[in-house]
């Protein structure tokens, strides 16, 4: 179901809406997992091969899903800023909102997406970094600076939402920790 696959009769049976609830549906089992699973055990390590079987086609579809829902988030955000002109809404609305336009499963996906870098599999991270470039339409000129600095700032985008995820993650008592 991550893939994609049976989407179309899905979709011709049930709709676009049922098509786009059981890809997220999808995303938060394969997000559960890699939070559920720990690293360095043998089921982990069988989830992480999945991501290079097909010739990484996991991860091409893990960067084509997060740049979907990346444009999603941007539209809502879009939406939301000129909307607050007309009626003042609350940062917390805001977030929730957000929420609602495909923040959560961006937030999920790039969960994924930073469990599998962190894997240190080579072929894995250079896939990713392809894939988030190709999907971002590339980047500014990367001439002349280091390794290190390119691929901060391909992943920049991934950290700036799991450190937003993070900020509005409160406990039980519904304090933020």
């Amino acid at each position: 179901v991550f893939m994609g696959k049976g989407f179309d009769k899905l979709k011709k049976t049930s709709g676009l809406e049922a098509v786009q609830e059981e890809e997220e549906r999808s995303v938060s089992v394969v997000s559960s997992l890699f939070l559920g699973l720990q690293r360095g055990t043998e089921r982990h390590d069988r989830l992480c091969a999945k991501f290079v079987e097909d010739e990484h086609a996991k991860c091409d579809r893990l960067a084509e899903l997060w740049a979907k829902y990346r444009n999603r988030v941007r539209a809502v955000d879009e939406r939301l800023k000129n909307q607050t002109d007309d009626i003042e809404l609350t940062e917390d609305d805001l977030y929730v909102e957000r929420l609602g336009g495909g923040l959560y499963t961006l937030e999920l996906l790039s969960l994924i997406f930073a469990s599998m870098f962190a894997t240190g599999h080579a072929g894995i991270r250079e896939r990713l970094l392809l894939q988030m470039e190709l999907h971002a339409g590339g980047g500014a000129d990367e001439d002349g600076k280091d390794a290190e600095f390119i691929i901060w700032s391909r992943l920049r985008s991934v950290r700036e939402i799991l450190e937003t995820h993070a900020e509005n993650i409160g406990d039980a008592d519904g304090d933020e920790e």
